[in-house]
C-alpha cells in the first residue's frame, strides 16, 4: 500500500512579514525594559547620594547645637547661623548648590533636620515624556546637650558671713587641690603628684585648667545694657577644716586662677573655647593668692554679654603647695535666669564632718530619655575610723533605677567587668567602706563608675530632674573629698531614625 505523501506548504509573502513585526515589537519591549532598568538604577543611585548629603549636612549643622534657647519644632534655621552655614557648605561639597533646594529646620533645640530637593536627568524615560525626576530626601541629626552638674541656679557651694554664720548650705564646697597635693586626697586633675611634694609630674591625669564650669547666659540677659558678675567665695584659702574655709595653714605658694571664655560653635566641648575663633577671653585670668578673699565673696569678672549660651569658666591651680582649697561660685545681675553649673567633672568637699548629706549630682532632663548614662567618681566615700562603715545611694531622677558598677585604677585604666551594685535590684547602692579594717575606703585613690539605663519614657520637671546621691556613714568622721563626673554613653552626635515625610 502506498502511503500518501505530505508536502510542506510554502509560506506566502504575507506570512513572512508577520514574523518581522513580532521580532521588532519584542525588541522595542526589551529595549524599553532595559532602558527603564538603567533609569531606575540611576535614580536609586542619585537618591542615595542625596540622602548621604542630607546626613552629612545634618551632622555638620548639629555640631553647632544645642541652642541655648528652645526652638519651635519645624521652624526654619535662619541663614547666617553657624548651623545653617555648615549645612550649606557640606551640601555644596556634595554637589548640591544652586540647582538644589536646601531646607534646614529645627526638630527641637538638640536636633537639626536637613531636606534636599534636587532634579536629575533621565536616559530612556525621555522617550515617554519624562526628561527629569525630582528627588527629595531628609535626615535628622541630634547632639545631646552637656550634662549639668551640681546646680542649675545662680550658686554652687556653701556660704558663711564674716561672723562664721551659715548663710547658704549646699552641703559641699567646690574643691581644687594644690599641684603638689597627693592624688589620693580626692583631686585627680589639679595635682601633679602621687605623693605630697613631688618634684615632677607623676600623675598622667594632671591637666590645666583642672576644671570647667558653665556660666550659662540666658537670652533675656543679652540686651547690651545688662551686666553679669561672676564671684568666688573664699577663692584662695588653703583649708584645714571641712566645716568652713579656714586660715592658711601650710605656708605654701599656691595660687588659684579663674578665666572666663566666650561661647563658641561647639557647646558640647568646653575644652576648645580658648582656641576656637569664637572663644575670645571675656575676662583675663583672675588669680587669687594665698589667703586673698578669705571668707568673703570676691569679683572674678563683670561683663555685658553679647552672646547667649555657655561661657566657660576655667579653674586652675599653680604653685608648689599641698593646699586643699574649698570655694563657692555665684553669678549675679540680669534677670536671674543665668546659671552656673559644672561641665564634665566637679570636685566636691563635703562641708559637714560626720554628716550624711544629699547632693545634686547631674540634671537628667527629658531629652536624655532612652539613653545610657555613666556617673563616675574618684576617691569616693573616705571615712576615718577602723570600725566605720558607709555607702552611697542614688535617688531623685534615678530613684528606683538599678545600675551596674565597675572599678578602674587611679589613672582611670584597667576597668573591671560591669557587675551588679549592692542594692539588690532596687535603687543603685554601693558600699564604700565596710566595718573593720583600716581607715581607707574601698575606693580610696580609685575610680568607680555607675551605668544607668534611662527609661525611654523618662519625664521630669523642675527639681525632679535632678539625680541625687545620699551619703550614709556609720561611726568615724567622714570628710569626703570626691570628684564626680557624668556623661552619656555613646556618641553624643548621631543620626536619628526617622520615617516622617518631608514637610
Amino acid at each position: 500500500m502506498r502511503l500518501p505523501r505530505f508536502h510542506r506548504a510554502e509560506p506566502t509573502n504575507r506570512e513572512r512579514g508577520a514574523v518581522l513585526i513580532l521580532v521588532a515589537a519584542s525588541m522595542v519591549a526589551f529595549i524599553g525594559m532595559a532602558g527603564l532598568t538603567v533609569d531606575l538604577g540611576w535614580l536609586f543611585l542619585q537618591s542615595s547620594n542625596v540622602k548621604k548629603a542630607t546626613e552629612a549636612a545634618a551632622l555638620a549643622a548639629v555640631t553647632h547645637m544645642p541652642l541655648p534657647v528652645p526652638q519651635a519644632a519645624g521652624s526654619e534655621v535662619l541663614p547666617g547661623l553657624p548651623a545653617s552655614d555648615a549645612a550649606d557648605a557640606i551640601a555644596v561639597e556634595h554637589g548640591y548648590s544652586s540647582t538644589a533646594t536646601i531646607t534646614k529646620r529645627w526638630a527641637k533645640s538638640t536636633q537639626a533636620r536637613v531636606d534636599i530637593t534636587s532634579s536629575t536627568n533621565t536616559f530612556f524615560m525621555g522617550f515617554f515624556g519624562i526628561d527629569t525626576v525630582s528627588l527629595r530626601r531628609h535626615s535628622i541629626a541630634e547632639q545631646l546637650p552637656p550634662l549639668k552638674l551640681g546646680s542649675d541656679g545662680n550658686r554652687m557651694g556653701t556660704e558663711y558671713d564674716d561672723d562664721d554664720n551659715l548663710i547658704s548650705n549646699e552641703f559641699y564646697w567646690l574643691g581644687i587641690n594644690g599641684e603638689e597635693r597627693r592624688k589620693e586626697d580626692g583631686d585627680p586633675f589639679s595635682t601633679r603628684c602621687d605623693s605630697n611634694g613631688c618634684a615632677g609630674t607623676q600623675n598622667p591625669q594632671h591637666r590645666d585648667p583642672a576644671y570647667y564650669y558653665a556660666i550659662d547666659v540666658a537670652a533675656v540677659d543679652v540686651t547690651g545694657s545688662t551686666t553679669i558678675s561672676v564671684l568666688v567665695f573664699d577663692g584662695s584659702n588653703d583649708n584645714t577644716s571641712p566645716d568652713r574655709p579656714d586660715d592658711l595653714s601650710s605656708g605654701g605658694t599656691d595660687t588659684f586662677s579663674f578665666t572666663l571664655i566666650e561661647p563658641d560653635a561647639t557647646p558640647g566641648d568646653p575644652t576648645d573655647n580658648r582656641t576656637n575663633a569664637g572663644g575670645a577671653t571675656v575676662c583675663p585670668s583672675h588669680t587669687f593668692a594665698n589667703d586673698d578673699g578669705s571668707n568673703v565673696w570676691q569679683l572674678v569678672c563683670s561683663f555685658d554679654p553679647e552672646k547667649q549660651g555657655i561661657y566657660v569658666l576655667e579653674v586652675s591651680a599653680a604653685g608648689d603647695d599641698t593646699a586643699i582649697n574649698g570655694f563657692a561660685l555665684q553669678v549675679s545681675g540680669g534677670s536671674g535666669d543665668t546659671s552656673v553649673y559644672g561641665l564634665g567633672y566637679m570636685s566636691l568637699w563635703m562641708r559637714d564632718a560626720g554628716s550624711s548629706p544629699t547632693l545634686q549630682i547631674v540634671r537628667l532632663d527629658e531629652v536624655y530619655a532612652g539613653s545610657q548614662m555613666i556617673i563616675n567618681a574618684f576617691d569616693l566615700g573616705d571615712i576615718s575610723g577602723s570600725g566605720a562603715s558607709g555607702h552611697v545611694i542614688f535617688g531623685g531622677a534615678l530613684a528606683g533605677i538599678d545600675c551596674r558598677v565597675r572599678e578602674l585604677n587611679t589613672d582611670y585604666q584597667n576597668p573591671t567587668a560591669w557587675r551588679n551594685d549592692d542594692g539588690g535590684g532596687s535603687s543603685c547602692r554601693l558600699v564604700t567602706k565596710s566595718g573593720g579594717g583600716g581607715s581607707a575606703g574601698i575606693y580610696n585613690n580609685r575610680w568607680v563608675e555607675f551605668l544607668f539605663d534611662v527609661p525611654p519614657n523618662h519625664t521630669c520637671s523642675g527639681a525632679g530632674c535632678w539625680a541625687t546621691v545620699t551619703y550614709n556613714f556609720t561611726g568615724g568622721s567622714p570628710t569626703d573629698r570626691t570628684t564626680w563626673g557624668a556623661r552619656i554613653n555613646g556618641t553624643p552626635i548621631h543620626l536619628l531614625r526617622d520615617s516622617t515625610p518631608a514637610p
